[in-house]
């Protein structure tokens, strides 16, 4: 059986690699590489995804886990794509912004 968080580890994996081009899984799928560019450097940063032990509200108020019924047989995992889908004019707007209000533009 998977640990938990995994099918959203995958999950979100995927869409990061859909969002920076040319970014690849790397340490048996264990974290996300991103090539780029600093000062006209290269540099690469290496991305891991942590499942939080319980998880909280902004304003860090414990939230409580929803009753889920157990389903029988295996859980299907997510897949990486295979094939780069073009970011939408959105998408790029919103890595944009991103970079922008952490000083990285």
């Amino acid at each position: 059986m998977a640990a938990k968080g995994a099918i959203a580890k995958e999950e979100i994996f995927a869409k990061m690699m859909e969002v920076f081009e040319g970014s690849f899984m790397y340490n048996n799928g264990k974290e996300l590489r991103i090539d780029w560019e600093e000062e006209g450097n290269p540099v690469q940063i290496k991305v891991t995804l942590t499942r939080a032990t319980e998880a909280v509200s902004p304003e860090g108020e414990v939230k409580k886990a929803a009753a889920v019924a157990k389903e029988a047989g295996p859980i299907p995992s997510a897949t990486v794509p295979t094939s780069f889908k073009e970011p939408t004019p959105e998408e790029k707007q919103n890595v944009e912004d991103l970079l922008k209000s952490l000083g990285l533009d």
